[in-house]
């Protein structure tokens, strides 16, 4: 997609705030996948057509071969580039899975010990969306029972045909992504125990087509709880996924380092950043030359697992994964879904409020991580003064999972053309966008979820009209 009403840096800022934070030096290769990712983006090309071959890249970005490996590494992880070698070969592009985003975020949640209950809430959070979406549109909900699969949550199919019958393709792609997640979760380590939901799920069914959705709310909330009680409830760094490493691409010595890198990271018992040595001691341990070592560094740095230090107390160090190479998958999947940025927009604010409202209860019960953050203190004049704070509340609603679909969904809006020319915000709509952010974080901490669901909705009415309204 074009993007011809913003300088191609200016684009990038705004894509890099909204994906978050990353671990990247700036460093050549970096540079350019940001390049080659605003070309490919930009031309709009379809899955599998052709680039160009290796010679060709070097040339148009004048690198020389060790950074041209280095590119060429990151592009492949992102999965925006197949590489065929031989007669008809070079380099063609690629789109990434479902398979591939599901794996992408195990290696993030894994790697950032996640708690379960992200994970819980999040597919509550999405399946009551979808029955809303269903009721307010009248559409049928007739659940076909599939038969049990071993490995597989009981009536792991209820879910995503619920999601189906909404009529909602984004948050069909969202269902898929969770329920595939969840069932790789459950499969990791499978129970024995086994419960029956027939009388939840016809109570469930009576009340969406009465078009009773507070009842039908509540009771697919009890309806994951329960199953929930006979999954796995350890932290994901504790479940044995199998290959959670999976996503680094293992066919090629990079990958295949980065994976071992990874797994090295997995074991270590500390849960801060602690050093892995040098290029050079990394290469020695693992038996690898330095050009293996550097394009397996700079993956790592493109997912924000490592980073890299120069200078006589540097080093490679272990870092918490940063979510913009996720963010960037699943954004890539919501685009595919054809919605629309009204659409977008909706579905994304109310994430955002279903998501504040679960923070707040949940530090009404005591169970909330603590949190020191506090928001930006400056005013909003202009979008990135809004993803700031943003992205401060988002780390008070304690959820990684609900975040990353947020920051996805946002991300997504960006690459459309429509937002071109968005910048600066009236002066009367940016000071109230504030204090309804200031009244969302002190709902938050106090454990008022009425109040904080009434100041997200009145902050997503503004950000309505001030966005999608001028359009």
């Amino acid at each position: 997609m074009n993007f011809p009403d913003l300088r191609s840096e200016v684009r990038r800022d705004f894509s890099e705030r909204i994906a978050g934070p990353d671990n990247r030096s700036h460093q050549l290769a970096h540079e350019i996948v940001a390049a080659m990712e605003e070309d490919l983006s930009g031309r709009d090309w379809p899955e599998g057509h052709l680039i160009g071959s290796v010679s060709d890249l070097r040339q148009r970005f004048g690198m020389g071969r060790k950074v041209c490996q280095e590119v060429i590494a990151i592009m492949q992880t992102r999965r925006l580039i197949n590489v065929r070698r031989g007669v008809g070969g070079g380099l063609y592009v690629s789109r990434p899975g479902l398979n591939d985003t599901v794996q992408a975020l195990i290696l993030h949640l894994v790697l950032s010990r996640t708690s379960p209950r992200a994970l819980r809430e999040a597919r509550i959070i999405v399946c009551q969306l979808a029955i809303r979406s269903l009721i307010r549109h009248n559409m049928p909900f007739v659940y076909r029972d599939a038969p049990p699969i071993a490995g597989k949550e009981l009536g792991s199919d209820f879910y995503r045909q619920l999601a189906q019958a909404s009529g909602d393709t984004a948050i069909t792609f969202l269902m898929d992504l969770l329920e595939e997640l969840q069932q790789r979760f459950v499969a990791a380590d499978p129970q024995k125990a086994e419960i029956h939901t027939e009388l939840v799920d016809n109570a469930l069914i009576k009340a969406i087509r009465s078009g009773d959705a507070e009842t039908a709310c509540c009771l697919i909330r009890d309806r994951i709880h329960a199953l929930d009680l006979v999954g796995v409830n350890r932290p994901m760094d504790q479940v044995s996924f199998e290959q959670a490493t999976t996503f680094l691409d293992m066919k090629n010595s990079s990958g295949r380092l980065a994976g071992l890198i990874v797994e090295e990271i997995l074991t270590h018992a500390a849960t801060v950043s602690f050093k892995l040595g040098s290029e050079w001691d990394i290469g020695a341990r693992y038996g690898f030359a330095s050009e293996i070592v550097r394009p397996a560094l700079r993956i790592l740095e493109d997912l924000g697992i490592v980073a890299c230090c120069r200078g006589r107390s540097g080093g490679v160090i272990s870092t918490q994964p940063k979510t913009g190479t996720v963010v960037r998958l699943i954004s890539s999947g919501i685009a595919s879904c054809g919605i629309s940025l009204e659409q977008n927009f909706e579905l994304s604010s109310l994430l955002v409020i279903e998501g504040v409202r679960v923070a707040a209860e949940r530090n009404n019960n005591g169970t909330a991580p603590s949190s020191n953050n506090d928001l930006p203190s400056q005013k909003i004049a202009k979008l990135t003064d809004l993803i700031e704070i943003d992205n401060t509340l988002f780390e008070m609603m304690g959820n990684p999972i609900l975040v990353i679909l947020v920051r996805s969904l946002a991300l997504q809006s960006l690459l459309s053309k429509r937002w071109a020319d968005l910048a600066y915000f009236s002066g009367k709509v940016a000071s109230a966008m504030q204090a309804c952010s200031l009244d969302i974080s002190r709902a938050i901490r106090m454990g008022d979820a009425m109040a904080a669901v009434n100041a997200a909705k009145r902050k997503s009415e503004l950000m309505k009209r001030e966005i999608v309204g001028t359009l």
